[in-house]
């Protein structure tokens, strides 16, 4: 966002003596660059002709013992010059600073916000700035210094869209090459896909095949072990011994199914503890936490008071600042104070550790581990 250089001053109020407010236009620091009026008036001002027509950014301006500041701008080309309020009245030092005269030459920068925004949207090559010092009528007062920044859109577009042939084509050139890599990257993620596909597929077709039931698969390893072992002329005591194993994998497998059973049943029975748990551990959003507390502060000072009740707030309580009917909870500093008395036994006392140690860990705690007794 460039500078708009001042072309000239226009007018000015009376000044003092070598601090005249041609001052102002002058950029080198060593010089004297103050502008001061004549202590006592009502109002100083200064009317500064820029090089041009612009929309004002912003404005920094250096005070020079200026209590309330004003700006208004204004075009040349108007047969009859009206000002517009672009800034309104602003405080650069608050009574006491001016009575004491202390920090006199604060820099405040005005930025678009500040501005109205009807008049900030158009184009002056006007300004006038008012300044007035009603606390102390024994000091001169005007302005150090003063910095219009212009909007910068104009030269925003022209470097975004005026491009060169030589960055057009490297342009074009590495448009290519991203989209045949990103051509490339798809590619082969549809590959690797596909692959993961035909494995998936040809896992489930063998673990189909292999997982057949079969009339003799829980007998026949045993009895083919046992008969691959045994002579030919032993075949009454195989018979017998088929027809241990026969039962012996029989009992196994009843075994086996009570075992299962009983772990069903465990898995059954385990998922409502688990929800239960679930549902003891949880706890409401952030911001409702403290819902339903109604509270009021007592024997703390800022920023900590401040701090306090933000916290609260930000849980759900809603502050009060002074005991009602309707207060629950008194967040008090010590015993004794004049709430302390006035609560009693008709509602909650707590210290601040309660706020803090619920905004800390996320959740409410029993008010019963931070009572004030």
């Amino acid at each position: 966002m460039p500078a708009v250089n001042i072309k000239f001053i226009v007018s000015s109020s009376e000044s003092e003596r070598n601090f005249e407010a041609e001052n102002l236009l002058r950029k080198d620091a060593n010089s004297r660059t103050k502008w001061k009026g004549k202590a006592g008036a009502s109002s100083n001002s200064v009317v500064f002709q820029l090089e041009r027509e612009v929309e004002l950014e912003s404005l920094d301006i250096g005070n020079e013992s200026s209590a309330l500041i004003e700006i208004f701008v204004a075009k040349s080309a108007d047969n009859e010059r009206v000002y517009h309020v672009l800034i309104p009245s602003t405080s650069l030092m608050s009574p006491m600073e001016s009575r004491l005269q202390r920090n006199g030459n604060r820099v405040t920068m005005f930025s678009r916000r500040d501005m109205i925004q009807s008049v900030a949207k158009q184009k002056w090559d006007i300004v006038k700035v008012s300044c007035c010092q009603p606390f102390n009528d024994k000091i001169p007062y005007g302005l150090s210094f003063i910095t219009f920044i212009a909007a910068g859109n104009v030269e925003k577009k022209d470097t975004e869209f005026v491009k060169k042939p030589m960055e057009r084509s490297m342009d074009q050139k590495f448009d290519k090459r991203l989209e045949t890599s990103t051509d490339k990257c798809i590619k082969m993620l549809k590959e690797k896909q596909t692959e993961r596909k035909d494995q998936r597929v040809s896992d489930v077709n063998s673990k189909g095949f292999s997982n057949e039931p079969s009339s003799n698969d829980s007998t026949s390893p045993i009895v083919k072990r046992k008969k691959s072992k045994e002579p030919e002329g032993k075949e009454e005591k195989s018979a017998t011994d088929t027809k241990v194993n026969e039962e012996n994998v029989e009992k196994a497998n009843v075994i086996n199914e009570k075992k299962v059973d009983k772990s069903k049943e465990k898995v059954v029975h385990n998922p409502p503890k688990h929800v239960d748990n679930k549902e003891s551990s949880t706890s409401a959003p952030f911001n409702k936490i403290l819902s339903g507390v109604r509270f009021t502060l007592s024997g703390y000072k800022n920023p900590l008071r401040s701090q306090l009740r933000q916290k609260a707030k930000e849980m759900g309580a809603f502050y009060e600042p002074d005991w009602t009917a309707r207060c629950t909870h008194l967040i008090c500093a010590f015993r004794n104070t004049p709430k302390f008395r006035q609560v009693g036994s008709k509602g909650i006392i707590v210290s601040e550790r309660w706020i803090d140690s619920c905004y800390t860990k996320k959740k409410r705690l029993p008010e019963r581990l931070f009572a004030l007794v």
